[in-house]
């Protein structure tokens, strides 16, 4: 199966789902109303900020322990 028929399955799912809450009188809002633009304040600093290396070995710390508290298994790759 390719990424293609996988994304177009998910979306129509997606599509469902919403239509059988929308039925049902479950929806939080059974029209979508969208937020108005707003502009992003990007720091003249963000490529220091991105580029930092205490910055990068926290952040990369942080997701290890996130994602090792949630107890997730992984299967091993060389098991099929």
């Amino acid at each position: 199966m390719t990424k293609k028929a996988i994304h177009s399955i998910v979306y129509a799912c997606i599509i469902l789902h919403n239509m059988l809450i929308k039925h049902d009188g479950r929806a939080i809002s059974p029209d979508w109303v969208p937020d108005p633009p707003t502009q992003v304040q990007v720091p003249q600093d963000i490529n220091l900020q991105l580029r930092n290396e205490e910055t990068h070995f926290r952040l990369r710390f942080d997701l290890i322990e996130l994602v090792g508290s949630l107890g997730l298994e992984f299967p091993d790759s060389d098991e099929e």
